[in-house]
């Protein structure tokens, strides 16, 4: 077993630089020692839960994985806001009838969802696992391929089975006494990153009143029987129904003058674990009853965990933005934390089917709706063309439930699928309400199209599961993450899966393995009950200066150098047409001598979106995208102090707003050690290839150590050199997510045609929301370099 005295290291040694690696007691480990621990895990476990399966044995990896705190963060953070989309688009589901369309729902469904908006409102989710991928750019976000909402146990009460077996077997003693090499420069001790027993209990009291009896509804899946049993454990109240005994019977005290009852009693409170069409088949006046009082809320069911809600949030971030669901920083978080999914109502769907470029489809991979553990998971790449496009041309025809078709497209034909089995086509006619027949709602196989994400690799010591001896090997395979989530608390808990193939489920030969990260660092995040509105900037009436003529005045410029030593900002209303920016040239020289943005350009760089939005060298600010918290120039060994734009044209539908938060407000989260790794020369910050520079990155500290508050900060170029380092950049992402309701957004007074923003860029991070107005247009000139000490 890992002891306290066990050379707890890093495999491989050289671990890479985005932080993944897995925790070994040698990096030799022998066939021995692996069989020992493993055995020893086993037995712990077998202690636990007596009913275990052996197949669930064989799954356990006891090595574990290490995350780097700031990604654990980036994932917790992704996860809070995909949860306050899909909440928010699943409130406004039947006021919204394009939402309705894009995830069509089977009719006694949707009459019982229908009736429960009114009668029990979503406002609380249940829980979720979303499935995390680990991109190989260790500067491209993790993504969420997957929502898994339908059975609420998997996974949560066996990671606590595994986290506290792994707590008795000194796991967490060894590596405080002897992992020295993660924690050198930390000097913070390892925590297991699974959900500890306290935690999980504690959110499920939350759901349930353990003075009344609960009932579990269970069908198939028996395979996960001693999930259930493990969870009778914790409470004793617990027992376990089939939903086909249950019936329906008067009752004076119910509101809807019938109650839920079955052999032994009244049940009040229910807990599913069903498949949909388990669910489906129930009798409609019994699923509403259930409806009204069950986990997990049949629409996290039906709607969050179906595969197409993903590319719904991506469709939707503008309606979202537009009425205040989210915030930008929110949108650019879901735009870039979220796999590219697409239905055959989008228009990529039918791009991707109509190119005839050679190995496009190898781009792509399509996935059943609303299955799970890889059920039905196609790649691209696997199929041949002609398969391929068949394939996506006949899911097309499915997904189209309310359109009508002449009676040739009606006939149920049987085709040849992509396998090249013979299958019967599920399309069949039916009569409406007038005589007219139409196609009925797609099957449950309906499948969506996500573009394929080339995932991390990682060193792992592994065991051929189907091996009697369960041998050691040393593998480099692709590992997936699934962040535990309880209703408004999103868990600081990671717990991985790996596999030899690109299907990554312990179901189908996979392989479970825990999670760690640094202790303290992180914890559990709770989701906003609402999207905060942003706050308008208030201008100090002494930052507001008037130009009239051209000619910038004495009084001008001596304004505007008093406002940003003051306040780090100002505002020059100009009152005369200037298209060359000459007024702003002309003043900024008297404030300091302007920089040249690159070897290509000259002092003024022009903020609009260009026509060549697709080459990798045009700069994020001549795109429609929003462009989170950041400083300018980050990259710059002496980074200018002040920048200026002159509003030329205006974003004329409410588009390209900006925001502003202070510097002093996300450093004073931060904790003294955190502020001096943040001044230390260990972040590699690299140079956008747009703005053609000698160098290609450079290392220095974020933060000045010279008594001024200077930050520079752009997440995307900035990586860490250690796990030191990582952290620290973890704790800059988690202030700037508390302190984004403190943001000030710039009003239409400000963002007008002939304003001109000064900033001090040390003192103000800013951000810009996504362009709506293509012919928006902002000039910039930058000036006061200063070096970072």
């Amino acid at each position: 077993m890992l002891s306290h005295s066990a050379a707890i290291e890093a495999f491989p040694s050289n671990a890479p630089s985005d932080g993944f690696y897995q925790i070994v007691p040698d990096r030799h480990t022998s066939t021995e020692r692996y069989a020992t621990d493993l055995t020893h895990y086993i037995a712990r476990l077998n202690e636990l839960c007596t009913n275990l399966p052996t197949e669930y044995q064989v799954e356990q990896v006891p090595y574990p994985i290490y995350s780097p705190p700031h990604r654990v963060i980036e994932m917790q953070t992704t996860c809070v806001t995909a949860q306050v989309a899909f909440s928010a688009i699943i409130k406004e589901w039947w006021s919204n009838k394009e939402f309705q369309t894009y995830i069509p729902l089977a009719p006694k469904i949707e009459r019982v969802l229908r009736k429960l908006d009114s009668l029990r409102p979503y406002s609380h989710v249940g829980l979720f696992r979303p499935d995390i991928l680990i991109p190989d750019s260790e500067r491209e976000a993790t993504k969420i391929c997957e929502i898994n909402a339908r059975f609420m146990f998997n996974g949560f009460f066996m990671s606590a089975l595994l986290s506290q077996a792994s707590e008795e077997l000194d796991f967490t003693e060894g590596f405080e006494g002897g992992m020295t090499v993660v924690c050198k420069q930390l000097h913070e001790s390892i925590w297991i990153l699974m959900p500890m027993k306290n935690k999980i209990c504690r959110y499920f009291d939350s759901l349930m009143d353990k003075s009344k009896p609960v009932v579990v509804l269970i069908k198939k899946g028996l395979k996960d029987l001693h999930c259930l049993t493990l969870f009778a454990n914790y409470y004793p109240n617990v027992r376990l129904v089939d939903p086909f005994e249950l019936r329906l019977i008067p009752s004076p005290t119910s509101p809807s003058g019938v109650a839920v009852t079955d052999n032994i009693g009244i049940i009040e409170q229910f807990m599913l674990e069903l498949h949909q069409d388990e669910i489906e088949a129930l009798d409609e006046e019994l699923l509403l009853e259930i409806g009204k009082v069950c986990w997990n809320d049949l629409r996290t069911i039906f709607l969050a965990h179906d595969k197409r809600m993903l590319g719904l949030i991506r469709k939707e971030l503008h309606w979202l933005l537009q009425w205040g669901k989210i915030t930008p920083e929110q949108a650019a978080i879901l735009e870039n934390g979220l796999a590219e999914t697409y239905t055959p109502m989008d228009k990529m769907w039918g791009w991707v089917s109509d190119r005839t470029v050679p190995g496009e489809k190898n781009n792509w991979v399509l996935k059943k709706c609303l299955s799970g553990k890889g059920d039905g998971m196609l790649f691209g790449r696997d199929l041949d063309e002609k398969a391929w496009k068949e394939f996506l041309n006949n899911q097309n025809l499915l997904h189209m439930p309310f359109r009508r078709r002449d009676s040739a497209k009606r006939r149920s034909s049987s085709r040849k699928s992509c396998t090249g089995s013979s299958t019967t086509s599920t399309i069949s006619s039916r009569e409406n309400s007038d005589g007219e027949k139409t196609v009925p709602e797609p099957p449950m196989g309906q499948y969506v199209l996500q573009r394929y994400i080339k995932q991390k690799k990682l060193d792992l010591i592994v065991h051929d599961r189907r091996s009697k001896q369960l041998e050691p090997k040393k593998v480099r395979w692709c590992f997936v993450g699934s962040v535990f989530c309880i209703n408004l608390v999103i868990l600081p808990c990671v717990f991985w899966r790996t596999n030899s193939n690109d299907v990554i489920a312990v179901g189908r030969d996979g392989l479970a393995i825990g999670g760690l990260t640094c202790k303290g660092m992180i914890d559990e995040v709770w989701v906003p009950v609402r999207a905060r509105d942003p706050q308008l900037a208030i201008i100090p009436s002494d930052a507001r200066i008037t130009a009239p003529i051209m000619k910038a005045s004495d009084a001008e410029i001596e304004a505007v150098r008093m406002a940003l030593a003051k306040y780090g900002l100002a505002v020059v209303e100009t009152h005369f047409e200037d298209v060359a920016s000459d007024y702003m040239v002309n003043l900024t020289k008297h404030l300091g001598e302007p920089l040249s943005h690159s070897s290509c350009h000259g002092i003024l760089w022009d903020v609009k979106p260009v026509a060549s939005i697709d080459s990798k060298n045009v700069a994020r600010s001549e795109t429609m995208e929003s462009f989170p918290w950041h400083t300018d120039c980050s990259f710059e060994e002496f980074p200018p102090r002040y920048f200026a734009l002159h509003i030329i044209h205006h974003d004329r539908y409410g588009g390209g707003k900006l925001r502003l938060v202070h510097t002093d407000s996300i450093l004073k989260n931060l904790t003294p050690q955190i502020i001096h790794i943040l001044q230390s020369p260990l972040f590699k910050i690299h140079v956008p290839e747009e703005f053609h520079k000698e160098i290609n990155y450079i290392v220095g500290p974020l933060l000045s150590s010279d008594g001024q508050r200077k930050l520079r900060y752009r997440r995307d170029i900035i990586e860490p050199l250690n796990d030191e380092a990582a952290a620290a950049l973890g704790e800059v992402e988690r202030s700037l997510l508390l302190v984004d309701g403190a943001a000030r957004l710039l009003g239409q007074d400000v963002m007008k045609d002939g304003c001109i923003v000064l900033l001090d860029n040390a003192r103000w991070l800013h951000a810009r929301s996504p362009i709506r107005d293509s012919n928006r247009w902002l000039r910039r000139v930058r000036w006061g370099p200063e070096k970072f000490f």
